[in-house]
């Protein structure tokens, strides 16, 4: 009798760049929750989406069919796929069935009225025959992650680790008898990686086993038994997770920047960034009221706070995303915001970088034009680089080691790179400020 849930012989993988996965075999045991860990660029979403059949591979994967018990106020799936997988970030389609949304959508109103809202999306994912009232269903997940409030929200307009929640919810609302976690606790805050932890367990106490794919060891969930540490698409460990020992330990890379003729800037005013009695608000959510802050030239500062708290908002005030800002006290390197400056003018002399960056950039641009629009501030490169530029940018990408991928667009390289690449629009000019977004991936 076989007492293996998958079965891998022999598999083999291959992604854009040179990176391989090369003769990977291993056996789950029935019951068994796996963790997928490794340092960036190791193979850990490679496997994960070959696993959920979203990537072609060769060799043997058998994955064995579970039925599930019935599920608290759901109908038992006895049919369709048995391995679901929770990707880092969800694509969101409008009710026109397109994804071609922008980055600023979020601060726009007028531009939501397309967009579904978190009720209706989750209303769909519910199957027919449910035993529970479904709305009262979904209200009770979304109370789990404190983010009841969401219920009426636009999913365009939720903040990344309201975003992270909803994707969650969504996949405990109707669990394949497998399920894969991409990073789950990435943009999470404390409260919502306990309360994920407690789910975690009730999902598992319903016969639903787990793979959790992350690089962090304080990410592992409390219900893993089992570990698979990838290193170079290569297998270092697998067994217990009782008897596991990390052979890799996360350190900072270290780059030469000698070649690339980096230039100090000085700042002509006292204080890069100044709001004065700061008030925003989204319908009954108050975001800021009466917040005064300072930013003088040559400091660095750290926003940090729980999901929600208004981080992102804050900073797309600086950036010239969130059009409250001509309606707020707010200066920008001396100057008072909305005196006759363009979103230009602003964002020509910041860098701006986040992990949801790259979703918003056409999946068929390459990586080199990626870094390229970083110069002229857009989602795409539509306009003529100078020799000046073109001789920068291939020095960046020689320096981050991305000259492999450079002529790849960016659905085919790894999420590791797809970072490097938002990391290059940042540095690929000199900015006299710049922010980064959550971009350390924990």
């Amino acid at each position: 009798m076989n007492t293996s849930t998958i079965i891998l012989e022999n598999v083999k993988l291959s992604r854009p760049g040179g990176f391989c996965i090369n003769e990977l075999s291993f056996e789950l045991p029935k019951g068994a929750h796996l963790v997928i860990t490794g340092p960036s660029g190791s193979g850990k979403t490679s496997l994960g989406m070959a696993l959920a059949g979203k990537l072609f591979i060769t060799g043997r994967v058998d994955i064995q069919p579970v039925i599930l018990p019935s599920l608290q106020g759901a109908v038992p799936q006895t049919t369709g796929k048995n391995v679901q997988m929770v990707d880092q970030r969800y694509t969101i389609k409008n009710r026109s069935n397109t994804v071609d949304g922008y980055y600023q959508q979020r601060y726009n109103s007028l531009d939501n009225e397309d967009a579904y809202s978190v009720m209706e999306e989750l209303l769909q994912v519910i199957r027919p025959g449910a035993r529970q009232d479904p709305k009262a269903l979904i209200e009770q997940h979304l109370a789990a992650f404190n983010i009841g409030y969401l219920a009426d929200k636009t999913l365009l307009t939720l903040s990344s680790g309201e975003h992270k929640r909803f994707q969650l919810v969504k996949m405990l609302l109707n669990p394949a008898p497998i399920v894969i976690l991409d990073e789950p606790f990435v943009g999470l805050d404390v409260a919502a990686r306990a309360a994920l932890n407690q789910l975690l367990v009730q999902l598992t106490q319903k016969g639903i086993q787990l793979i959790t794919l992350t690089g962090a060891r304080s990410h592992f969930p409390e219900v893993a038994t089992h570990v698979l540490e990838l290193q170079a698409g290569k297998s270092t460990y697998f067994g217990p997770l009782a008897t596991y020992q990390a052979s890799f330990h996360p350190t900072a890379e270290r780059y030469d920047l000698t070649g690339l003729n980096l230039k100090r800037i000085k700042s002509q005013a006292d204080s890069i960034i100044k709001m004065v009695n700061l008030h925003i608000s989204y319908a009954d959510k108050l975001i800021f009221d009466q917040l005064n802050w300072t930013v003088k030239a040559g400091e660095r500062w750290l926003l940090k706070g729980p999901n929600g708290a208004g981080k992102s908002t804050l900073l797309s005030l600086i950036y010239g995303d969130n059009p409250r800002a001509y309606a707020s006290e707010i200066y920008l390197f001396g100057k008072k915001r909305g005196t006759g400056e363009s979103i230009w003018d602003i964002k020509k002399q910041m860098g701006f970088v986040s992990p949801e960056l790259h979703a918003y950039f056409d999946k068929n641009i390459t990586c080199f034009s990626v870094v390229a629009s970083g110069y002229f501030d857009t989602m795409g490169l539509y306009r003529k680089l100078s020799d000046e530029q073109y001789v920068q940018i291939n020095k960046w990408l020689d320096t981050l080691g991305l000259q492999l991928i450079k002529e790849k667009n960016s659905l085919r390289y790894l999420l590791a790179s797809k970072d490097l690449c938002c990391c290059c629009v940042l540095l690929s000019k000199i900015h006299r400020c710049s922010y980064w977004m959550n971009l350390v991936r924990d």
